[in-house]
């Protein structure tokens, strides 16, 4: 049966005109109304909708558009998705949902994996894949970026994310074939350019706030939750020698105070740095921090040199509070000034 104006659910098209292929619309024949078409070669009905050569399903075509969105075979090994294009379409953005409607079992998951063949001997070849809970309860989702060597071997997950273990990954351990690699959690890294100074006998902010979220802190074998804050800058003596201590505060605790220290002779200026992490052993409302890091600094005429590391085991914190970091500074008297002039804020572990 050739092209006719006769209405079907579905219309075979012969050779006849040049077309061959099967053919669907809705809800009858007519231009915007195909809806699906099986063909061997791309071209344009006689409704005016152009088709797609192999399989093809068709979306609505917005008005003021080009399009329609279309999902396709191809000769080639693919599969094509392509969204209407135009204002009208353009202002929304593209979705591509893959999920399981109907709930499962009790070891349910919906899972999405993209990647190349699997087991092969001849190429390496790379994954991603999306589970949810396969324990049907909250907080087993994940998301993975895996490896597999040319030998087909186990796939080893380069990168994954889920609310237990945060982000994470692994190094790709080329030399020993591309598996067994380290595996840990990403850093966030913030930073502060803006200049403060401590000049006056109460505690002084020389830092920003960083900003830390309740809950924040995860404990994950041998990668435990850890902040490090970092700072440095200048400052010069007054009139006497007088000392100062740095004091640094997390979820509302002085967590670590240095003894005094002596930066420079009278009327001197130095240089300093400052660096130190709080490492999370435990969480809950009687959570605990331990401290380490070291403390530098050194006069112009670089004859005061003057280290101090900087340790203090057992904090007892709150971590299911709000908090921040920070770094403040006390001198013993008025006259000498301290500058931070940059300081940077690194959240280490799971």
């Amino acid at each position: 049966m050739g092209w006719g104006s006769n209405i079907f659910p579905l219309l075979i098209v012969t050779s006849s005109g040049g077309f061959t292929g099967l053919f669907v619309y809705s809800p009858s024949p007519g231009h915007g109304n195909l809806i699906y078409s099986v063909t061997g070669a791309s071209g344009t009905d006689p409704y005016g909708n152009p088709f797609t050569a192999t399989a093809t399903m068709y979306g609505p075509t917005p008005a003021g558009g080009t399009g329609p969105s279309k999902v396709n075979t191809s000769t080639s090994p693919k599969l094509g998705i392509n969204f209407a294009s135009g204002s009208a379409t353009e202002a929304q953005a593209g979705d591509v949902n893959a999920s399981v409607l109907a709930a499962g079992g009790a070891a349910e998951q919906q899972l999405m994996f993209m990647g190349g063949p699997v087991n092969t001997v001849s190429a390496d070849a790379v994954f991603i894949e999306l589970q949810s809970s396969p324990h049907n309860a909250a907080g087993h989702a994940k998301g993975l970026a895996g490896y597999q060597d040319p030998s087909g071997g186990t796939v080893q997950n380069l990168m994954s994310w889920s609310v237990f273990d945060g982000v994470r990954r692994a190094s790709s351990n080329p030399g020993g074939g591309g598996v067994g690699g380290i595996s840990g959690g990403i850093p966030i890294y913030l930073s502060d350019t803006f200049s403060r100074t401590a000049t006056t006998v109460a505690a002084t902010d020389l830092t920003v706030s960083y900003n830390i979220p309740a809950n924040d802190p995860l404990l994950y074998s041998q990668q435990n939750t850890s902040y490090r804050l970092h700072c440095w800058g200048n400052g010069s003596q007054g009139g006497a020698v007088h000392t100062g201590n740095f004091q640094v505060f997390l979820y509302g605790v002085l967590i670590y105070q240095s003894s005094a220290l002596n930066f420079c002779g009278v009327g001197g200026t130095f240089t300093w740095d400052f660096d130190i992490v709080a490492q999370v052993t435990s969480t809950g409302v009687a959570g605990n921090v331990n401290t380490g890091g070291q403390f530098a600094s050194i006069d112009a005429a670089l004859t005061t040199p003057g280290t101090l590391p900087l340790v203090d085991i057992g904090n007892a914190v709150n971590t299911t509070v709000a908090s921040v970091m920070k770094v403040s500074f006390i001198w013993s008297a008025l006259g000498p000034s301290i500058t931070c002039a940059n300081s940077e804020f690194i959240r280490g572990g799971a």
